[in-house]
């Protein structure tokens, strides 16, 4: 992966996921050097460390949080947030922050192009309509590894839940990712999906993570 080809690879899907009707809303997208670092994020990037602060895990508040402060890359049309950053340090990958938000209310169909704060407004008062389904964050953060915190894992059903990954995750792998396991219909649909290129990665798991449970893909 690396910082020339990273930006087109969100571009691309996010484009395509408006393209296809797909999503109802994306972000544009800002590269900010600072220092040797840049940071590859949709603009409202910023807010989401706040969000993730502010708000316990999993919950409607947190959900809300990204909604209001737009902190997303993609809104797809049932509600769900798609969250793509990554962080360079003089053409290194040392972070990234890859998350999908399921949506915690089924949404109809007819409500798709309503303002999805109205959307919730509608469906917050309607207990048939929630759904408990679990934020799944894929990390990565060198600066930060440690015992008990894996360079690379993922995030689900508790905040201090972190699974090691043998490696960080490309744009590929986490779309892939995401619409195999959670939108099959959309999956087994779009060759687009099934199709989109999958660059090298170096692995960042080390041997006493290894030797426990862990989430493996191939590197290549």
């Amino acid at each position: 992966m690396t910082p020339n080809r990273i930006p087109n690879d969100i571009r691309n899907v996010l484009s395509w996921l408006i393209e296809k009707s797909l999503a109802q809303f994306i972000q544009p997208y800002r590269e900010v050097r600072s220092r040797g670092r840049l940071r590859i994020c949709a603009e409202g990037s910023i807010a989401a460390q706040a969000v993730l602060k502010a708000h316990p895990f999993g919950s409607i508040a947190e959900y809300r949080g990204f909604v209001e402060a737009e902190a997303y890359s993609a809104l797809l049309n049932d509600g769900s947030l798609l969250h793509l950053s990554y962080d360079f340090q003089n053409s290194e990958l040392i972070g990234h922050r890859l998350l999908y938000y399921p949506c915690p209310f089924i949404i109809d169909p007819k409500l798709a192009d309503e303002p999805i704060l109205d959307v919730l407004e509608f469906c917050g008062n309607d207990l048939e309509l929630f759904r408990l389904r679990s934020p799944v964050r894929f990390d990565f953060d060198l600066q930060r590894a440690a015992i008990n915190h894996p360079a690379s894992h993922l995030h689900f059903q508790h905040e201090e839940c972190r699974l090691p990954i043998v490696a960080p995750l490309s744009v590929g792998r986490f779309v892939q990712f995401v619409f195999h396991n959670f939108y099959p219909h959309w999956w087994a649909e779009h060759e687009f999906l099934r199709d989109f290129r999958r660059p090298s990665v170096v692995g960042s798991i080390q041997a006493e993570e290894r030797h426990g449970f862990h989430l493996a893909c191939s590197l290549d």
